[in-house]
Order: structure tokens, then C-alpha cells, then sequence
């Protein structure tokens, strides 16, 4: 992979029904942790 940490976004997995289309696709974007944090979780998982 890229090394990248793409946190998994929140409010995806049910109940589609009630959230309107520009709300589902506003979840769906992907976006990437950068600078110190990122630097925290990859320690906190042992990758680097």
C-alpha cells in the first residue's frame, strides 16, 4: 500500500433508509490522517 492511515468513516454500515442520498455520499468519502496523528497510530498498531 501507499503507508497511508485512512481511518474507516463512521455511520455506514445500517440503517440507509433514514439518511438522505447526499448524506450517504458525504459518508462515503475517504480521508486520510496526517501529520502527528498519523504518527501516533502507526506506532500504536507497531507499524513504524
Amino acid at each position: 500500500g501507499s503507508g497511508k492511515v485512512v481511518p474507516r468513516p463512521a455511520n455506514k454500515n445500517h440503517m440507509h433508509s433514514k439518511k438522505s442520498k447526499s448524506r450517504k455520499r458525504r459518508i462515503n468519502t475517504t480521508a486520510t490522517v496526517e501529520g502527528v496523528m498519523a504518527k501516533n497510530i502507526k506506532r500504536a498498531l507497531g507499524v513504524k
